[in-house]
């Protein structure tokens, strides 16, 4: 597999990662300054997000294989590996 591609899919599981646990935490957070903190930083890691997924599809447009984001961010519950097509 490409490098890139690696490199990518590693960045993406790390931002899902951030996302998924700010979105936890700040359920949680009574703190109002606190909380705007935690959304701006979501609103980083998704905008980060949207790039790493466009070149993702960058590189499936090239015929390289890729992620198959469409089902559960590509993540299989069952093995906890990511799905490719």
């Amino acid at each position: 597999m490409d490098e890139n591609i690696i490199v990518l899919n590693e960045i993406h599981k790390g931002l899902v990662m951030g996302m998924e646990s700010i979105s936890v935490v700040s359920s949680k957070v009574g703190d109002k300054a606190f909380k705007n903190v935690l959304e701006t930083q979501y609103k980083e890691y998704d905008n980060l997000l949207n790039k790493v997924n466009c070149g993702l599809e960058g590189s499936r447009k090239k015929g390289r294989r890729h992620i198959n984001w469409s089902k559960n961010n590509g993540l299989d519950k069952h093995t906890n590996e990511y799905n490719y097509r």
